[in-house]
């Protein structure tokens, strides 16, 4: 099967006014372009966008192309994608996905090997023990002994993030549930946001040729609370100044595949808080109705209660014997319905404590929701300003018979234009960022614009 060629018009006009075009709908025809390609055999005229290949590493349309290319792996596998296009359109394929571990060679070595380094050593004995499916409760006390010998927690984080996500990554089925069987070690060792950010550190680093399995690790991380929203946050960016900077290794994943690893995981963190947010404002309003409604069933017991009484009473006022066997049957009617009240009574009340404690974690989750919008901005500002401040500097005069000097300010040029990028393309993912959320950032709007965007930047 073929596109249709009304469509693959359409689609070649829109590749051709990319650098014209939206960041976000530039997103969007990727993921459309990968999934449709993706139901036809991935065929298309290839050919047509090999000079993508020779483009600066900026350009839009060499980076719609990788982030098809990388799209397209998602949703097949590696090596059918790769034999799909012409062989000068590999250099922009993705790496192949597989996990990579610092401890790769120490781990195919024997446990407790003499003279070695503490981490690897460390990284060894773990090892052993969970491929010896040492009990939960031993593991957990020997690395509690850990803590306190080693001086830089994070070291011992690296070493049980490792291990446990290498065991985690064979398929998603080993992701759930050793994340499941290994929580406790993992809070024991990650306990606070620092080392939380060190364990998504460790997550990142070791898919660092898969965007796609960072997603649902990190995913899965907030899932069974092992590291809280603002921790991934703070790896975030984080992440994002150093790969500006240049500190990240090169690990052949191009730029615009590593910045948009880290936008996917930002988006992933403020939708999975907003769907928690939204989750427990549901609970709430459900508990809310269900307290309304044995509201009502107490205020009809009681009302029936009431008319039982008065009845019993009338009864009491008549003088004649033969309503005696009326009175009692009134009697009983009256205390039934008085149990009734009682019981009606209990149950409102118990629904009504429920609900206040619904509303207090509905209201507390919105307030941390409220902090995590302001937080974003707080952190894409930041870097912003950094890199404005440095755009915002007179140049340099330039003496033009000193070639030293002369390719020192080529490559200050080189470094300012990519800044100048950067600064467009992070205005550009705030327009998207408020587009995304404009709704449940609505009450933060103002502090936004008064405390972030006005420059006045909070110290969180």
């Amino acid at each position: 099967p073929k596109m249709a060629p009304a469509l693959a018009a359409t689609v070649g006009a829109l590749f051709r006014r990319l650098p014209l075009m939206d960041l976000e709908c530039r997103s969007r025809m990727t993921q459309w372009l990968a999934l449709h390609l993706s139901n036809f055999s991935f065929h298309w005229p290839w050919d047509r966008w090999a000079f993508t290949a020779t483009l600066p590493l900026h350009a839009s349309q060499r980076v719609f192309i990788q982030e098809t290319l990388h799209r397209m792996v998602r949703l097949s596998y590696w090596g059918r994608v790769e034999g799909t296009i012409p062989v000068s359109m590999r250099v922009l394929m993705p790496p192949e996905p597989q996990p990579i571990s610092r401890y790769a060679q120490a781990l195919q070595e024997s446990a407790g090997g003499g003279g070695q380094d503490p981490e690897l050593t460390l990284a060894q004995d773990l090892m052993g023990k969970i491929k010896n499916k040492i009990p939960q409760s031993e593991v957990e006390r020997w690395m509690g002994g850990m803590l306190g010998e080693l001086e830089d927690p994070a070291v011992v984080v690296r070493v049980v993030g490792t291990c446990v996500l290498l065991q985690c990554s064979k398929s998603f089925t080993h992701l759930v549930t050793l994340l499941d069987r290994f929580s406790a070690l993992l809070r024991l060792v990650a306990p606070d946001r620092p080392r939380q950010q060190v364990l998504v550190a460790t997550a990142a680093e070791m898919w660092r040729s898969s965007p796609q399995h960072l997603a649902i690790t990190v995913e899965r991380l907030m899932t069974h609370r092992l590291t809280e929203n603002f921790a991934i946050l703070d790896w975030v960016f984080q992440a994002w100044a150093d790969l500006f900077l240049g500190r990240l290794p090169d690990h052949q994943t191009s730029l615009a595949i590593q910045r948009m690893s880290l936008w996917e995981i930002l988006l992933l963190t403020v939708n999975k808080t907003v769907a928690r947010t939204k989750d427990l404002q549901s609970d709430f309003k459900a508990a809310d109705a269900a307290a309304n409604e044995a509201q009502a069933q107490a205020q009809d017991a009681s009302d029936r209660a009431a008319q039982a009484a008065m009845r019993l009473q009338g009864s009491c006022m008549e003088e004649e014997d033969e309503e005696e066997v009326e009175a009692g049957a009134l009697e009983r009617a009256a205390q039934t319905a008085a149990a009734a009240e009682a019981q009606a009574v209990t149950h409102a009340a118990e629904k009504e404590a429920g609900v206040m404690s619904k509303m207090q974690a509905a209201q507390a989750a919105e307030q941390h929701l409220q902090e995590l919008f302001i937080y974003v901005y707080h952190g894409f500002v930041t870097l912003l300003n950094d890199h404005l401040e440095e755009l915002n500097q007179d140049e340099e005069e330039v003496d033009e018979e000193d070639e030293e000097a002369k390719e020192a300010a080529t490559q200050r040029k080189t470094i300012q234009d990519e800044k100048a990028r950067w600064v467009s393309e992070g205005i550009k993912l705030l327009r998207i960022f408020g587009r995304m959320f404009y709704a449940d950032l609505a009450p933060s709007v103002e502090t936004i614009h008064h405390d972030i965007l006005d420059s006045n930047l909070p110290k969180r």
